[in-house]
């Protein structure tokens, strides 16, 4: 009997300890909208996805720390106009032409974020995130469709289409300002349910130097911005 009692207290005790543990961790995954934005004209946007994981810290009931690691598809889409017959030359579809763009940024990105949690009476918790965060590009890849004359007056105009790898040509390092809000609540048991929708605001370029004419006298640097819909999974 003397057993049995000592193994049920362990068992309370350990459920007591693990129940007020300050550490949780998870994986998620979900949706990324992405776009090219600020001064440069004809950009755009394009969807992507994300996954990774996170880990938090409680200080208290409602203030902790929450700190992520995830594969993130972000960048946008543009388009240029080319046309080298402003300096003289032949014209043809190489010298002149409009290509359409979409970039897709590999990126890893690192959030660092302060959590808020909202107390209510259910189980159902609301959640704020604020916070640094950033990004360490991977790989950058382009798919372009680009269209143009032939050659000149012949009137046969020509479309082709590809892809390739344009990492050189966008940031390393790609820093941005990330906040959020999202729901936590019970799932199978003591693991948890995180569904939330955050914004990310790219505070330096993703790529230096861009001109929608392709000429330098008017160019300007590419920013992108990113909006995340995520479900996380948390033990």
């Amino acid at each position: 009997m003397k057993h049995v009692l000592l193994s049920a207290l362990l068992l309370v005790g350990a459920a007591t300890v693990k129940a007020q543990s300050p550490i949780g961790f998870g994986i998620k995954g979900g949706t990324t909208f992405s776009s090219f934005s600020r001064s440069q004209p004809h950009t755009g946007s394009k969807l992507g996805f994300t996954a990774g994981v996170y880990g938090n810290y409680s200080f208290s009931e409602r203030l902790g720390v929450q700190v992520e690691a995830a594969y993130c598809q972000q960048g946008g889409s543009f388009t240029q106009f080319r046309d080298d017959t402003r300096f003289g030359g032949e014209s043809d579809f190489f010298t002149r032409n409009v290509t359409t763009s979409t970039i897709t940024l590999h990126n890893i990105e690192v959030p660092v974020l302060l959590r808020v949690t909202i107390p209510t009476q259910s189980d159902v918790k609301p959640l704020l995130f604020a916070g640094p965060s950033v990004g360490f590009n991977i790989g950058a890849t382009e798919k372009y469709e680009r269209t143009g004359e032939f050659e000149s007056g012949d009137g046969l105009y020509v479309t082709a289409s590809g892809h390739r790898n344009v990492t050189s040509q966008y940031n390393l390092y790609q820093f941005g300002a990330t906040a959020g809000l999202g729901l936590e609540m019970p799932f199978f048991g003591e693991h948890k349910l995180l569904i939330d929708a955050r914004y990310r605001y790219g505070l330096n370029p993703a790529k230096k130097t861009f001109s929608y004419i392709d000429f330098n006298r008017v160019s300007s640097s590419l920013y992108t911005d990113s909006i995340f819909f995520t479900v996380g999974f948390g033990f």
